[in-house]
């Protein structure tokens, strides 16, 4: 029998380090497809199935985006695009969209691979060095910050610090304030500059110089714009970088990724399959429904788990074993970035990225081995999931 308590059927809290949903996800898929669960946000509805979590994503007119900025993000940083519906949803994203389409993307490959070199250089040559903390926790963020929002923000550990402490609305609600406050004060110089340019070559340009039927966005629209975009860009390609490092290490497949670069590739759908960064999107029901034979009631929170439906065994071939010889067909049904109107506007950043710092590390390390973890490893935490340490050993 599933408990009806969030906490107690999983092992701890929405935001919590937990070890393995997975587990859960299976029962839930066999048992209860459609749950309400008691969070620490109130009732919640969590929708497991492949089926179910497509019908979610796939209506936005009968699920809303708005949930979001009104009961999860938007109360620490204000109302942002992830939180919107149609047209002003649209009209948001049009703003961004010229910064990550494939061909914007490409010309960043020289600059981001600097990058990418030069951290990986800052590893040094043998020894043990944590990847998490000294490469992918900053790396993704360098990427965002230099080279799309074009900010200089400077210290991006500290700043992708700041991104992770807001995260913790539900754990630490005076420490996810006080860091979103943390990164207003610190943005404002950088908007203001922005604001005063004669060009809108950057994102943080455009954002300050655009307008929105005649009127420019607010100092506080722009900021928790770009809060949002640091987060995603810094949050869940760390997540994934995290993740596809450990589960390619683990499974004996990094010596022949030097060897053969085309499955890196095959490595990044398969992470995102197996161990997505973000485990759930979250709706809100516009008239009362029934889901999976559940009936909800209309302004319901509804969580559709990807992170279930990537494991459904109704849709993929043994769902549980990480495999990157998947067929076309499983790569292809997978939720990746989402679906719908709202699909990640950053996926063809998040794969350049990807590739890249596979490229550079693989390339000088291509003995890479993982350490000795005495039980501190693995893949941690709801609903944002990665390692929070990756001790490896360097072998030149």
């Amino acid at each position: 029998m599933i408990s009806v308590d969030f906490k107690e059927a999983f092992g701890g809290n929405i935001g919590d380090p937990l070890r393995d949903p997975y587990r859960v996800y299976a029962q839930l898929r066999r048992e209860a497809p459609c749950h309400r669960f008691e969070t620490t946000f109130g009732p919640m509805y969590f929708v497991t199935t492949y089926a179910g979590v497509e019908r979610v994503l796939g209506d936005p007119k009968l699920f809303s985006s708005r949930i979001n900025n009104e009961r999860l993000i938007g109360m620490v940083i204000g109302s942002t695009i992830i939180g919107m519906d149609e047209p002003e949803h649209n009209m948001m994203r049009r703003l961004v969209m010229p910064f990550f389409v494939p061909s914007a993307i490409q010309r960043l490959g020289n600059a981001m691979n600097v990058i990418a070199t030069e951290m990986v250089d800052h590893l040094g040559e043998y020894g043990e060095v944590d990847l998490i903390r000294q490469f992918t926790f900053t790396y993704p963020l360098a990427v965002f910050d230099r080279l799309i929002l074009g900010a200089n923000l400077g210290d991006e550990a500290q700043f992708h610090q700041w991104t992770r402490s807001f995260l913790k609305l539900t754990t630490n609600p005076a420490e996810a304030m006080m860091a979103v406050a943390q990164i207003r004060e610190f943005l404002a110089p950088v908007i203001a500059r922005a604001r005063a340019s004669s060009v809108a070559r950057t994102l943080v340009e455009r954002l300050a110089q655009a307008e929105i039927d005649g009127q420019r966005l607010s100092d506080e629209q722009v900021s928790s714009f770009l809060i949002l975009l640091l987060q995603a860009g810094a949050e869940t390609t760390y997540g994934l970088l995290g993740s596809a490092f450990y589960l390619t290490l683990k499974n004996g497949l990094w010596p022949y990724v030097a060897v053969h670069p085309e499955i890196i590739d095959l490595i990044f759908n398969e992470t995102l399959r197996f161990e997505p960064p973000v485990q759930f999107v979250a709706r809100g029901t516009m008239e009362a429904i029934e889901l999976e034979g559940v009936r909800i009631p209309a302004d319901a929170f509804v969580v559709a788990v990807i992170g279930s439906a990537n494991r459904d065994e109704r849709a993929f071939s043994e769902p549980d074993r990480f495999d990157i010889a998947r067929s076309k067909r499983d790569r292809e049904l997978s939720f990746h970035f989402g679906r719908g109107p709202h699909y990640c506007v950053g996926t063809h950043l998040a794969h350049a990225e990807f590739t890249t710092a596979f490229r550079a590390l693989s390339s000088r390390f291509p003995y890479l081995q993982l350490a000795d973890m005495g039980g501190r490893g693995g893949i941690v935490g709801f609903p944002f999931r990665a390692p929070e340490i990756l001790p490896v050993i360097l072998h030149t």
